[in-house]
């Protein structure tokens, strides 16, 4: 108890690591628990792929849609940032559609656990209202270099948690690739998955 003039002693701020500060009330405020939900088919209605980076979306949408009853496949690309400051600020949004969307979120290794990128998301999310989100997680150029060493458990779970916290309406399925071997490979493996699965 601080009685009255007297001052309580500072407590130690949490480590971050060079990380913004942000990123520790996130770490305080979203839960880590066991997030990831079943996974199920990505197809059956308008399916979106979008990366806040350098990935090839195109190619991850005709592969992972390849042989699905999607009815319709939109490739937003990446720098999804860039496009949606300007829908934004032209005042269109074109992606009001109907039906029960699925996105496709592509982040690159620490794009995963940026809030940056889980804004961005979020504000995807709230203009698509997705049904699910799939998040496939690609390794890096670093970890591709030192294969075997996927993301931890707890880091899978964080990337999970700010998704769900980007868009809370929608189920959230986690994919890492490229972290333990091909990530070409690995996308079709995960294609030929959704393909079997109805």
């Amino acid at each position: 108890m601080i009685t009255p003039g007297e001052e309580a002693a500072p407590r130690p701020g949490p480590r971050l690591g060079g990380r913004h500060h942000l990123a520790a009330v996130a770490d305080a405020f979203l839960p880590v628990g066991p997030p990831v939900k079943a996974a199920g088919r990505t197809d059956g209605g308008n399916v979106y792929a979008a990366a806040p980076g350098g990935v090839d979306t195109a190619r991850v949408l005709s592969v992972l849609c390849a042989g699905t009853a999607a009815k319709r496949r939109r490739d937003l690309g990446g720098g999804i940032a860039d496009r949606l400051r300007r829908w934004e600020r032209d005042d269109r949004l074109p992606l009001n559609e109907p039906g029960q969307p699925v996105l496709i979120w592509c982040p690159i290794a620490e794009e995963a656990l940026s809030l940056v990128c889980t804004f961005t998301l979020g504000r995807l999310g709230a203009l698509l209202q997705p049904d699910k989100v799939t998040l496939l997680w690609f390794a890096g150029l670093e970890a591709q270099r030192l294969r075997g060493r996927a993301p931890a458990v707890t880091l899978r779970a964080r990337a999970v948690a700010l998704a769900g916290a980007a868009v809370p309406a929608a189920d959230v399925v986690l994919h890492c690739l490229g972290w333990d071997g091909d990530a070409g490979q690995e996308l079709r493996d995960l294609a030929r998955r959704f393909a079997a699965a109805g």
